[in-house]
């Protein structure tokens, strides 16, 4: 709930101000976006080769505290190499992904993969101390530094890149509170003074040596599963296709985030105790998946029916079509609400193998759908069989969760 309620009013301010956005931005202009925006999160999701995800393990904080300090080196060493090949490459790079107006604010996306990186690597060690109100306290820093800023530059006149620019804000700033609890934390303190108790670089980087090899692939995987398709319409359709189907995604997962993604840190947290502890965390999933899926009941309801008339009165009638594109996705956003919450399960059973080969048949399902949309040149039949085949993906992974947990079905 401390986590909910910190993100509800960073959430409630960018649903606020969304209306406004969509008035001063055109959906041409959050297609550059999401374009800009795909590119840094397949990139940024692998920024420390998923040894953040392994920091509530170790039982002993300065272990915990060497491997934070791992992801970071391998975070500045990521973002070196992205500058460097952005600098070399940087024609070849727009040419490939048909968005040269974007420019070189594409060189950007190497800030953005740092600031983002280092977001999670310190929300996941916050979430290992409990600290749920940094976490709050972030999560609204970033949300309300990007829409304000975003809203800044609009009104300054700025074009597509004011929406660059205030992601960067936002960014920055969930960067700098998510430090700035860290080092408030009487445990983070502690450990840094006894940090010579630990075990050494070497030995923790091959303890948790499954989360670069199998983890990172996998949530790489994810990620693009996640951007490519964006990629793929800015290719064979135009920006303004982008950007509907981007803004659809982008106003339905708010309410998605302010529940599900603050579940997950507090169930991680809760079923990580429960099996160091050798108990069955059988009863705290089935009573997360109960109440996520009434929770979630009533407004996907409202959406499957009522999505195009909602989207065009909220944000104005040039965004009727993503209204058309969420009531397409409904049962897919659905699914998104009530399984993703429980995606630390495979992690915390070390069953990351089997989960990066559903990853891998996911994303070939949801690549092939909007192939076929393109085959038939129809942005429809694209995004209806992504969805359609997302949540029949999504159906088997929330059994084989269950499994997991030893649950009866």
């Amino acid at each position: 709930m401390t986590l909910m309620s910190g993100t509800m009013i960073s959430q409630v301010i960018a649903l606020f101000l969304s209306p406004i956005l969509t008035r001063i931005y055109t959906p041409e202009d959050y297609g550059l976006l999401g374009v800009y925006a795909s590119v840094v999160s397949i990139i940024s999701v692998i920024g420390s080769l998923k040894y953040d995800a392994a920091l509530l393990l170790p039982k002993k904080d300065t272990n915990a505290l060497k491997l934070y300090q791992i992801c970071y080196r391998i975070l500045l060493v990521l973002v070196s190499v992205i500058f460097l090949l952005l600098i070399l490459f940087y024609n070849q790079f727009l040419e490939f992904l048909n968005a040269s107006s974007l420019g070189v604010f594409i060189l950007l996306s190497g800030v953005s993969i740092l600031f983002l990186g280092s977001f999670h690597i310190n929300n996941n060690l916050l979430n290992r101390f409990k600290r749920y109100r940094g976490l709050a306290v972030t999560k609204v820093s970033r949300t309300t530094g990007t829409s304000f800023g975003q809203l800044g530059f609009g009104i300054m006149g700025v074009g597509f890149t004011g929406l660059i620019f205030g992601r960067l804000v936002g960014e920055g700033l969930g960067m700098f509170f998510s430090r700035f609890y860290l080092a408030k934390t009487p445990r983070f303190k502690n450990a840094k003074n006894d940090i010579s108790e630990s075990d050494s670089y070497l030995e923790l980087a091959k303890r948790y040596k499954d989360f670069p090899k199998i983890t990172a692939p996998h949530a790489l995987t994810n990620a693009s599963a996640s951007s490519l398709p964006t990629l793929i319409l800015i290719t064979f359709f135009n920006s303004s296709v982008v950007g509907w189907f981007n803004q659809c995604i982008k106003v339905i997962f708010l309410p998605i985030t302010l529940i599900s993604a603050s579940t997950y840190q507090v169930f991680s947290q809760k079923v990580t105790e429960l099996h160091n502890d050798d108990k069955s965390v059988r009863k705290v999933t089935t009573d997360t998946l109960k109440k996520l899926a009434l929770i979630g009941a009533l407004p996907f309801s409202f959406l499957l029916f009522f999505a195009p008339d909602a989207f065009a009165f909220v944000f104005s009638e040039q965004w009727r079509v993503a209204g058309e594109f969420a009531q397409l996705l409904v049962p897919n956003f659905f699914m998104v609400f009530i399984v993703s919450p429980l995606a630390y399960l495979p992690i915390l059973f070390g069953q990351q193998a089997k989960s990066f080969k559903i990853e891998i048949i996911y994303l070939v399902l949801r690549l092939s759908a909007i192939f076929v949309g393109v085959y038939y040149n129809d942005p429809y039949i694209a995004i209806g069989l992504y969805g359609f085949v997302s949540f029949c993906t999504l159906n088997y992974v929330l059994l084989w969760y269950l499994r997991l947990a030893n649950t009866e079905l």
